[in-house]
């Protein structure tokens, strides 16, 4: 009813936002789960594993609606990053950071750095969102920053 919905929310908005960093958790946990499926590949093919599970989700037609399209006008742009920025920003670094320690990569994780790649992943996953990249070329273009800022061994 509408008096329990306003006990748990204090308006249209507040109620959007809910459901917004709940599809965000949603897809870090696609992330998440993607890169511990491949993990016994090492980490590298976790951490491709899982930015191509972003790409596929942020291609999903909810994700579209509800995060590219609602999420910016009913939120903010600012409320939108800060949400998606938690919540994924975290796992990057610690992939990041996975990739320096078990493939001994000389590369030094600086929140500039996680910052960077975790932007382009995004961006490349909003890309695929409205339609200008196919998840391989959205993915082709991750791989191509992962691999100049920590080759493979």
């Amino acid at each position: 009813t509408r008096g329990a919905l306003y006990h748990h929310f204090a308006d249209k908005a507040d109620l959007f936002d809910a459901v917004f960093v709940q599809l965000e958790e949603e897809l870090n946990d696609a992330v998440n789960a993607a890169a511990l499926a491949a993990a016994d590949d090492g980490v590298r093919a976790a951490m491709v594993a899982g930015a191509r599970a972003c790409i596929e989700f942020m291609g999903a037609s909810e994700y579209r609606q509800i995060a590219v399209a609602d999420a910016p006008a009913v939120l903010g742009l600012e409320r939108w990053h800060e949400v998606d920025r938690t919540i994924g920003l975290e796992s990057m670094r610690l992939g990041l950071e996975a990739l320096v320690r078990e493939e001994s990569v000389d590369l030094t994780v600086t929140p500039a750095l996680v910052t960077a790649l975790f932007g382009a992943l995004t961006e490349l996953g909003l890309s695929r969102a409205r339609g200008d990249l196919s998840v391989d070329e959205a993915l082709t273009g991750f791989l191509t920053i992962l691999d100049r800022i920590a080759p493979p061994g």
